[in-house]
Protein backbone atom coordinates (compact mmCIF):
# COMPACT_ATOMS: atom_id res chain seq x y z
CA UNK A 1 0.00 0.00 0.00
CA UNK A 2 2.66 2.51 1.03
CA UNK A 3 4.62 1.78 -2.32
CA UNK A 4 1.53 2.52 -4.10
CA UNK A 5 0.86 5.90 -2.34
CA UNK A 6 4.77 6.61 -3.29
CA UNK A 7 3.81 5.63 -6.70
CA UNK A 8 0.63 7.58 -7.06
CA UNK A 9 2.42 10.89 -5.63
CA UNK A 10 5.33 10.49 -7.98
CA UNK A 11 2.36 9.91 -10.99
CA UNK A 12 0.95 13.71 -9.80
CA UNK A 13 4.47 15.10 -9.00
CA UNK A 14 5.36 14.26 -12.90
CA UNK A 15 1.97 15.22 -14.03
CA UNK A 16 1.95 18.61 -12.15
CA UNK A 17 5.69 19.25 -14.15
CA UNK A 18 4.49 18.75 -17.44
CA UNK A 19 1.43 20.79 -17.07
CA UNK A 20 3.84 23.45 -16.07
CA UNK A 21 6.24 22.86 -19.02
CA UNK A 22 3.20 23.03 -21.39
CA UNK A 23 1.76 25.79 -19.77
CA UNK A 24 5.45 27.54 -20.25
CA UNK A 25 5.63 26.44 -23.78
CA UNK A 26 1.69 27.91 -24.64
CA UNK A 27 3.04 31.50 -22.79
CA UNK A 28 6.36 31.63 -24.76
CA UNK A 29 4.85 30.86 -27.94
CA UNK A 30 1.90 33.55 -27.51
CA UNK A 31 4.78 35.91 -26.40
CA UNK A 32 6.71 34.94 -30.12
CA UNK A 33 3.64 35.87 -31.59
CA UNK A 34 3.02 38.82 -30.29
CA UNK A 35 6.25 40.44 -30.82
CA UNK A 36 6.36 39.24 -34.57
CA UNK A 37 3.29 41.52 -34.81
CA UNK A 38 4.29 44.42 -33.27
CA UNK A 39 8.02 44.31 -35.23
CA UNK A 40 6.01 43.83 -38.49
CA UNK A 41 3.32 46.56 -37.69
CA UNK A 42 6.36 49.05 -36.98
CA UNK A 43 8.32 48.19 -40.07
CA UNK A 44 4.97 48.41 -42.49
CA UNK A 45 4.37 51.83 -40.48
CA UNK A 46 7.85 53.04 -41.04
CA UNK A 47 8.08 52.29 -45.06
CA UNK A 48 4.57 53.97 -45.28
CA UNK A 49 6.07 57.47 -43.15
CA UNK A 50 9.34 56.57 -45.45
CA UNK A 51 10.89 58.81 -42.51
CA UNK A 52 14.03 57.20 -43.63
CA UNK A 53 14.34 59.04 -46.86
CA UNK A 54 15.86 62.17 -44.92
CA UNK A 55 17.26 63.50 -47.60
CA UNK A 56 14.15 64.02 -49.53
CA UNK A 57 11.89 64.77 -46.49
CA UNK A 58 14.53 67.48 -46.33
CA UNK A 59 13.76 68.68 -49.94
CA UNK A 60 9.89 68.44 -49.20
CA UNK A 61 10.74 70.72 -46.19
CA UNK A 62 12.65 73.35 -48.11
CA UNK A 63 9.88 73.24 -51.01
CA UNK A 64 7.60 74.11 -48.48
CA UNK A 65 9.82 77.21 -47.18
CA UNK A 66 10.01 78.35 -50.44
CA UNK A 67 6.06 78.09 -51.27
CA UNK A 68 5.73 80.02 -48.05
CA UNK A 69 8.65 82.64 -49.23
CA UNK A 70 6.28 83.35 -52.27
CA UNK A 71 2.83 83.68 -50.67
CA UNK A 72 4.70 86.34 -48.29
CA UNK A 73 6.03 88.18 -50.65
CA UNK A 74 3.01 88.56 -52.70
CA UNK A 75 4.61 90.02 -55.84
CA UNK A 76 2.55 91.10 -58.81
CA UNK A 77 2.82 89.24 -61.94
CA UNK A 78 4.00 91.78 -64.96
CA UNK A 79 1.71 90.14 -67.81
CA UNK A 80 -1.17 87.83 -68.40
CA UNK A 81 0.96 85.49 -70.16
CA UNK A 82 3.26 85.21 -67.03
CA UNK A 83 3.51 82.33 -65.03
CA UNK A 84 2.17 82.54 -61.60
CA UNK A 85 4.76 81.86 -59.06
CA UNK A 86 2.84 80.60 -56.09
CA UNK A 87 1.59 77.85 -58.79
CA UNK A 88 5.20 77.28 -59.38
CA UNK A 89 5.85 76.96 -56.26
CA UNK A 90 2.91 74.38 -55.24
CA UNK A 91 3.92 72.32 -58.59
CA UNK A 92 7.81 72.35 -57.18
CA UNK A 93 6.48 70.98 -53.73
CA UNK A 94 3.95 68.16 -55.65
CA UNK A 95 6.99 66.44 -57.74
CA UNK A 96 9.02 66.55 -54.45
CA UNK A 97 7.04 65.03 -52.07
CA UNK A 98 5.81 62.56 -55.66
CA UNK A 99 9.04 61.66 -55.91
CA UNK A 100 9.11 58.94 -53.24
CA UNK A 101 5.37 59.00 -52.30
CA UNK A 102 4.96 57.64 -56.69
CA UNK A 103 7.48 54.95 -56.01
CA UNK A 104 6.21 51.59 -57.49
CA UNK A 105 7.88 50.64 -54.05
CA UNK A 106 5.63 52.68 -51.75
CA UNK A 107 2.62 52.36 -53.50
CA UNK A 108 2.76 48.54 -53.53
CA UNK A 109 3.89 48.52 -49.26
CA UNK A 110 0.87 50.91 -49.56
CA UNK A 111 -1.73 48.61 -50.84
CA UNK A 112 -0.78 45.50 -49.62
CA UNK A 113 -1.10 47.17 -45.58
CA UNK A 114 -4.66 49.28 -46.73
CA UNK A 115 -6.82 46.14 -47.15
CA UNK A 116 -9.50 43.84 -44.90
CA UNK A 117 -7.64 41.55 -43.20
CA UNK A 118 -9.96 37.98 -42.49
CA UNK A 119 -9.37 35.57 -40.02
CA UNK A 120 -7.30 33.45 -42.04
CA UNK A 121 -5.33 36.13 -43.77
CA UNK A 122 -2.22 35.35 -41.38
CA UNK A 123 -1.00 32.48 -40.38
CA UNK A 124 1.17 31.93 -37.63
CA UNK A 125 5.03 29.54 -38.81
CA UNK A 126 5.83 28.38 -35.32
CA UNK A 127 9.01 27.28 -36.89
CA UNK A 128 10.12 30.26 -38.63
CA UNK A 129 8.65 32.32 -36.10
CA UNK A 130 6.83 35.03 -38.09
CA UNK A 131 2.91 35.52 -39.35
CA UNK A 132 2.88 34.53 -43.42
CA UNK A 133 0.23 35.54 -45.38
CA UNK A 134 -2.09 32.81 -46.23
CA UNK A 135 -2.47 31.22 -49.63
CA UNK A 136 -6.26 31.50 -50.91
CA UNK A 137 -5.66 28.40 -53.18
CA UNK A 138 -4.24 26.35 -49.83
CA UNK A 139 -6.02 28.38 -46.60
CA UNK A 140 -9.50 26.51 -45.83
CA UNK A 141 -10.28 29.15 -43.71
CA UNK A 142 -9.17 32.25 -46.66
CA UNK A 143 -12.02 31.74 -49.42
CA UNK A 144 -11.07 34.79 -51.14
CA UNK A 145 -8.04 37.49 -51.04
CA UNK A 146 -8.10 40.46 -49.26
CA UNK A 147 -9.85 43.32 -50.14
CA UNK A 148 -8.47 47.16 -50.49
CA UNK A 149 -10.35 48.94 -48.00
CA UNK A 150 -10.64 51.75 -50.86
CA UNK A 151 -12.98 49.16 -52.40
CA UNK A 152 -15.30 48.30 -49.66
CA UNK A 153 -18.37 50.39 -49.43
CA UNK A 154 -18.25 50.59 -45.40
CA UNK A 155 -14.56 50.00 -44.54
CA UNK A 156 -15.12 49.00 -40.77
CA UNK A 157 -16.35 52.67 -39.55
CA UNK A 158 -17.23 50.60 -36.23
CA UNK A 159 -15.50 47.61 -34.72
CA UNK A 160 -18.71 45.42 -34.41
CA UNK A 161 -18.90 45.23 -38.32
CA UNK A 162 -15.87 42.68 -37.28
CA UNK A 163 -17.09 39.33 -37.51
CA UNK A 164 -16.53 37.49 -33.92
CA UNK A 165 -16.76 33.50 -32.77
CA UNK A 166 -19.86 32.02 -33.63
CA UNK A 167 -21.11 28.52 -33.36
CA UNK A 168 -23.22 27.33 -36.20
CA UNK A 169 -26.56 24.93 -36.02
CA UNK A 170 -24.56 21.88 -35.99
CA UNK A 171 -22.42 23.33 -32.98
CA UNK A 172 -19.67 23.49 -35.32
CA UNK A 173 -17.06 25.98 -33.61
CA UNK A 174 -16.65 29.30 -36.39
CA UNK A 175 -13.61 31.42 -35.80
CA UNK A 176 -14.15 35.06 -36.44
CA UNK A 177 -11.45 37.58 -36.85
CA UNK A 178 -8.80 37.93 -34.50
CA UNK A 179 -7.32 41.10 -32.95
CA UNK A 180 -4.14 40.99 -34.51
CA UNK A 181 -5.99 41.26 -37.98
CA UNK A 182 -8.39 44.01 -36.65
CA UNK A 183 -5.58 45.81 -35.68
CA UNK A 184 -3.67 45.34 -39.48
CA UNK A 185 -7.12 46.13 -40.52
CA UNK A 186 -7.33 49.19 -38.19
CA UNK A 187 -3.75 50.45 -39.10
CA UNK A 188 -4.75 50.21 -42.95
CA UNK A 189 -7.31 53.26 -42.45
CA UNK A 190 -4.80 55.02 -40.82
CA UNK A 191 -2.55 54.88 -44.13
CA UNK A 192 -5.00 55.17 -45.83
CA UNK A 193 -6.92 58.34 -44.08
CA UNK A 194 -2.94 59.83 -44.84
CA UNK A 195 -2.69 59.12 -47.93
CA UNK A 196 -6.10 60.96 -48.59
CA UNK A 197 -4.87 63.59 -46.45
CA UNK A 198 -1.67 64.73 -48.73
CA UNK A 199 -4.10 64.48 -51.81
CA UNK A 200 -6.62 66.95 -50.34
CA UNK A 201 -4.04 69.41 -49.04
CA UNK A 202 -2.54 69.11 -52.65
CA UNK A 203 -5.56 70.15 -53.83
CA UNK A 204 -6.19 72.81 -51.29
CA UNK A 205 -2.75 74.10 -52.18
CA UNK A 206 -3.74 74.18 -56.33
CA UNK A 207 -7.06 76.04 -55.05
CA UNK A 208 -5.13 78.36 -53.10
CA UNK A 209 -2.86 79.25 -55.99
CA UNK A 210 -5.65 79.29 -58.23
CA UNK A 211 -7.13 82.24 -56.76
CA UNK A 212 -3.84 83.90 -55.87
CA UNK A 213 -3.71 84.33 -60.01
CA UNK A 214 -6.62 86.31 -60.04
CA UNK A 215 -5.44 88.10 -56.98
CA UNK A 216 -2.12 89.21 -58.66
CA UNK A 217 -3.80 90.30 -61.94
CA UNK A 218 -6.12 92.73 -59.93
CA UNK A 219 -2.41 93.62 -58.25
CA UNK A 220 -1.20 94.25 -61.82
CA UNK A 221 -4.22 95.91 -63.15
CA UNK A 222 -3.94 98.46 -59.98
CA UNK A 223 0.05 99.01 -60.92
CA UNK A 224 -0.68 100.12 -64.88
CA UNK A 225 -3.19 102.20 -63.51
CA UNK A 226 -1.06 103.83 -61.25
CA UNK A 227 1.63 104.25 -64.36
CA UNK A 228 -1.01 105.50 -66.62
CA UNK A 229 -2.14 108.46 -63.76
CA UNK A 230 1.45 109.82 -63.65
CA UNK A 231 1.79 109.80 -67.35
CA UNK A 232 -1.36 111.80 -67.53
CA UNK A 233 0.10 114.20 -65.15
CA UNK A 234 3.34 114.46 -67.07
CA UNK A 235 1.62 114.80 -70.50
CA UNK A 236 -1.09 117.25 -69.97
CA UNK A 237 -3.09 119.65 -67.30
CA UNK A 238 -6.20 119.50 -69.37
CA UNK A 239 -7.44 116.24 -67.55
CA UNK A 240 -6.55 117.21 -63.96
CA UNK A 241 -10.48 117.39 -63.51
CA UNK A 242 -10.92 113.90 -64.85
CA UNK A 243 -7.65 112.66 -62.91
CA UNK A 244 -9.18 113.88 -59.72
CA UNK A 245 -12.68 112.17 -60.40
CA UNK A 246 -10.44 108.43 -61.19
CA UNK A 247 -7.75 109.43 -58.03
CA UNK A 248 -11.75 109.54 -56.01
CA UNK A 249 -12.58 106.75 -57.61
CA UNK A 250 -9.55 105.02 -56.62
CA UNK A 251 -9.37 106.13 -53.40
CA UNK A 252 -12.75 104.36 -52.71
CA UNK A 253 -11.79 101.45 -54.36
CA UNK A 254 -8.73 101.20 -52.44
CA UNK A 255 -10.88 101.95 -48.64
CA UNK A 256 -13.06 99.23 -50.14
CA UNK A 257 -10.23 97.09 -50.68
CA UNK A 258 -8.62 97.92 -47.35
CA UNK A 259 -12.46 96.84 -45.19
CA UNK A 260 -11.81 93.89 -47.43
CA UNK A 261 -8.68 93.29 -46.20
CA UNK A 262 -9.66 93.92 -42.59
CA UNK A 263 -12.68 92.07 -42.52
CA UNK A 264 -10.35 88.89 -44.37
CA UNK A 265 -7.93 89.51 -41.08
CA UNK A 266 -10.64 89.32 -38.50
CA UNK A 267 -12.45 85.89 -40.12
CA UNK A 268 -8.41 84.54 -39.99
CA UNK A 269 -8.30 85.83 -36.38
CA UNK A 270 -11.53 84.23 -35.53
CA UNK A 271 -10.45 80.88 -37.61
CA UNK A 272 -7.27 81.14 -35.02
CA UNK A 273 -8.55 81.33 -31.96
CA UNK A 274 -11.12 78.67 -33.20
CA UNK A 275 -8.66 76.49 -33.64
CA UNK A 276 -6.68 77.73 -30.71
CA UNK A 277 -10.04 76.83 -28.76
CA UNK A 278 -10.60 73.43 -30.31
CA UNK A 279 -6.80 72.38 -29.47
CA UNK A 280 -7.63 72.95 -25.78
CA UNK A 281 -10.56 71.03 -25.87
CA UNK A 282 -8.62 68.21 -27.54
CA UNK A 283 -5.96 68.31 -24.92
CA UNK A 284 -8.67 68.03 -22.11
CA UNK A 285 -10.48 65.22 -24.14
CA UNK A 286 -6.86 63.61 -24.15
CA UNK A 287 -6.35 63.91 -20.56
CA UNK A 288 -9.48 62.79 -19.71
CA UNK A 289 -10.01 59.20 -21.81
CA UNK A 290 -5.96 58.62 -20.42
CA UNK A 291 -7.28 58.97 -16.64
CA UNK A 292 -10.46 56.78 -17.40
CA UNK A 293 -7.92 53.90 -19.18
CA UNK A 294 -5.67 54.33 -16.13
CA UNK A 295 -8.58 53.75 -13.65
CA UNK A 296 -9.96 51.01 -15.69
CA UNK A 297 -6.92 49.12 -15.35
CA UNK A 298 -6.83 49.61 -11.45
CA UNK A 299 -9.94 48.28 -11.46
CA UNK A 300 -9.35 45.56 -13.46
CA UNK A 301 -6.30 44.32 -11.77
CA UNK A 302 -7.80 44.71 -8.49
CA UNK A 303 -10.33 42.37 -9.05
CA UNK A 304 -7.91 39.78 -10.73
CA UNK A 305 -6.27 40.04 -7.56
CA UNK A 306 -9.51 39.47 -5.67
CA UNK A 307 -10.16 36.09 -8.20
CA UNK A 308 -6.80 34.57 -8.11
CA UNK A 309 -6.93 34.45 -3.95
CA UNK A 310 -10.18 33.14 -4.32
CA UNK A 311 -9.53 30.34 -6.84
CA UNK A 312 -6.29 29.60 -4.43
CA UNK A 313 -8.30 29.39 -1.84
CA UNK A 314 -10.35 27.41 -3.36
CA UNK A 315 -7.95 24.88 -4.47
CA UNK A 316 -6.16 24.57 -1.16
CA UNK A 317 -9.61 23.21 0.44
CA UNK A 318 -10.56 20.76 -2.91
CA UNK A 319 -6.93 19.61 -2.38
CA UNK A 320 -6.88 19.09 1.34
CA UNK A 321 -10.54 17.58 1.07
CA UNK A 322 -8.86 14.88 -1.68
CA UNK A 323 -5.98 13.96 0.70
CA UNK A 324 -8.54 13.10 3.53
CA UNK A 325 -11.23 10.96 1.50
CA UNK A 326 -8.11 9.19 0.28
CA UNK A 327 -6.83 8.31 3.17
CA UNK A 328 -10.14 6.99 4.66
CA UNK A 329 -10.22 4.80 1.67
CA UNK A 330 -7.05 3.78 2.23
CA UNK A 331 -6.99 3.61 6.40
CA UNK A 332 -10.83 2.03 5.71
CA UNK A 333 -12.03 4.57 8.78
CA UNK A 334 -15.07 6.45 8.76
CA UNK A 335 -15.59 9.33 10.95
CA UNK A 336 -18.20 9.67 13.14
CA UNK A 337 -22.05 9.45 11.31
CA UNK A 338 -20.46 7.70 8.46
CA UNK A 339 -22.04 4.49 9.06
CA UNK A 340 -25.08 4.76 7.17
CA UNK A 341 -23.36 7.27 3.96
CA UNK A 342 -23.49 5.37 0.61
CA UNK A 343 -20.98 4.99 -1.93
CA UNK A 344 -21.78 7.81 -3.61
CA UNK A 345 -18.86 10.53 -2.57
CA UNK A 346 -21.15 13.49 -3.50
CA UNK A 347 -24.12 13.03 -1.39
CA UNK A 348 -24.73 15.56 0.61
CA UNK A 349 -24.74 15.69 4.52
CA UNK A 350 -27.85 15.23 5.73
CA UNK A 351 -29.10 14.37 1.72
CA UNK A 352 -30.85 11.53 -0.06
CA UNK A 353 -28.52 9.38 -2.13
CA UNK A 354 -30.71 9.26 -4.88
CA UNK A 355 -31.06 12.10 -6.90
CA UNK A 356 -34.00 14.36 -6.90
CA UNK A 357 -36.24 14.75 -9.78
CA UNK A 358 -35.92 17.42 -12.79
CA UNK A 359 -37.55 20.29 -12.27
CA UNK A 360 -40.35 21.29 -14.19
CA UNK A 361 -39.80 22.89 -17.32
CA UNK A 362 -41.06 26.21 -18.26
CA UNK A 363 -43.89 27.17 -20.63
CA UNK A 364 -41.73 29.59 -22.68
CA UNK A 365 -38.32 31.63 -22.16
CA UNK A 366 -36.97 32.01 -18.63
CA UNK A 367 -36.50 35.78 -18.25
CA UNK A 368 -37.19 36.90 -14.57
CA UNK A 369 -35.75 36.24 -11.95
CA UNK A 370 -38.82 34.40 -10.50
CA UNK A 371 -38.90 31.98 -13.33
CA UNK A 372 -35.39 31.58 -12.70
CA UNK A 373 -35.82 30.63 -8.90
CA UNK A 374 -38.75 28.02 -9.74
CA UNK A 375 -37.43 26.75 -13.17
CA UNK A 376 -34.04 26.90 -12.79
CA UNK A 377 -31.56 28.59 -15.78
CA UNK A 378 -30.13 26.85 -19.05
CA UNK A 379 -27.15 27.35 -19.49
CA UNK A 380 -23.58 25.62 -20.25
CA UNK A 381 -20.46 24.97 -18.51
CA UNK A 382 -17.35 27.57 -19.55
CA UNK A 383 -14.41 26.12 -18.05
CA UNK A 384 -14.94 22.97 -15.34
CA UNK A 385 -11.19 22.13 -12.96
CA UNK A 386 -12.03 18.52 -11.06
CA UNK A 387 -8.73 18.98 -9.71
CA UNK A 388 -9.70 21.85 -7.32
CA UNK A 389 -13.78 21.32 -7.79
CA UNK A 390 -14.05 24.59 -9.28
CA UNK A 391 -16.39 25.45 -12.47
CA UNK A 392 -17.56 28.41 -14.69
CA UNK A 393 -20.63 29.46 -15.53
CA UNK A 394 -21.38 32.38 -18.25
CA UNK A 395 -24.19 33.14 -16.15
CA UNK A 396 -23.59 35.66 -13.64
CA UNK A 397 -25.97 38.08 -11.24
CA UNK A 398 -27.46 39.58 -13.81
CA UNK A 399 -29.17 36.19 -14.04
CA UNK A 400 -29.73 35.74 -10.80
CA UNK A 401 -26.90 33.73 -9.31
CA UNK A 402 -25.20 35.48 -6.17
CA UNK A 403 -22.71 34.62 -3.86
CA UNK A 404 -23.15 31.65 -1.24
CA UNK A 405 -26.17 30.55 -3.31
CA UNK A 406 -26.39 26.47 -3.65
CA UNK A 407 -27.68 25.03 -6.83
CA UNK A 408 -28.24 21.78 -8.52
CA UNK A 409 -26.67 21.24 -11.98
CA UNK A 410 -28.72 18.70 -14.28
CA UNK A 411 -27.39 17.02 -17.46
CA UNK A 412 -30.15 15.72 -19.70
CA UNK A 413 -32.87 15.67 -16.75
CA UNK A 414 -30.06 13.99 -14.43
CA UNK A 415 -28.63 15.87 -11.63
CA UNK A 416 -24.89 15.63 -11.75
CA UNK A 417 -23.58 17.71 -9.20
CA UNK A 418 -24.44 20.63 -6.49
CA UNK A 419 -22.62 23.71 -6.71
CA UNK A 420 -21.67 26.82 -4.49
CA UNK A 421 -21.22 30.17 -6.03
CA UNK A 422 -18.31 31.40 -4.88
CA UNK A 423 -18.08 34.33 -6.94
CA UNK A 424 -20.61 36.21 -9.07
CA UNK A 425 -20.13 38.82 -11.52
CA UNK A 426 -22.70 40.14 -13.99
CA UNK A 427 -21.76 38.20 -16.68
CA UNK A 428 -20.27 34.83 -15.48
CA UNK A 429 -19.92 33.23 -11.88
CA UNK A 430 -17.06 30.97 -10.26
CA UNK A 431 -18.51 27.70 -8.02
CA UNK A 432 -17.34 24.69 -6.21
CA UNK A 433 -18.32 21.38 -6.25
CA UNK A 434 -20.03 20.51 -3.35
CA UNK A 435 -18.96 16.87 -1.97
CA UNK A 436 -21.57 13.53 -1.93
CA UNK A 437 -23.08 14.47 -4.58
CA UNK A 438 -24.92 12.98 -8.14
CA UNK A 439 -21.56 12.50 -10.41
CA UNK A 440 -19.82 15.62 -11.25
CA UNK A 441 -16.97 13.75 -13.21
CA UNK A 442 -19.70 13.39 -16.05
CA UNK A 443 -19.43 16.66 -16.46
CA UNK A 444 -17.75 18.47 -19.56
CA UNK A 445 -16.60 22.44 -20.88
CA UNK A 446 -19.20 22.90 -23.19
CA UNK A 447 -21.73 20.86 -21.68
CA UNK A 448 -25.80 22.08 -21.97
CA UNK A 449 -26.90 22.20 -18.36
CA UNK A 450 -29.86 23.67 -16.02
CA UNK A 451 -29.21 24.82 -12.88
CA UNK A 452 -31.90 24.78 -10.13
CA UNK A 453 -31.95 27.11 -6.91
CA UNK A 454 -31.21 24.62 -3.73
CA UNK A 455 -33.77 25.75 -1.12
CA UNK A 456 -31.56 24.66 1.96
CA UNK A 457 -28.65 27.07 2.04
CA UNK A 458 -27.38 24.50 5.70
CA UNK A 459 -25.19 22.66 3.49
Amino acid sequence: MNAFAVVLRLFSLFGLVGLALFLWLEHESYIAQDEAFLKEQVANGYEVLQSSKESQWKNVKDKKQALMDVFDANEPVTSPNDPNPLTEAVNELKASEDAFLKKKEYTTKLEEVTKEFSQGSFIWNGETKSWDAADPKKSPILKVEPESIGNLKNNFADIDLFKENVKDESGNFIPGVSHHNRLRTLLGKFYKARKDTLSELYSSRQMTADRDRGLRESQRLYDNMKEEKEKWEASSRDFELKFQSSQADLANEKEERQQEKEAFETEVKGLKDLTAQLEKEKQDLDEQRLAQIDELKAQHGAKVNDLTREIQIAEKRGYQTGIDYMMKQQTGANVAGDANKTDNVFAGIGEEANSPPPPPSPAGTVTTLEEVSKYGLATSIARIDKGSGMLMLPVGSEKGLARGGIWTVYKAQEAMARIKVQNAAKNYSLAYILPRFGNPSRLRPGDVIQVVPHSDKTL
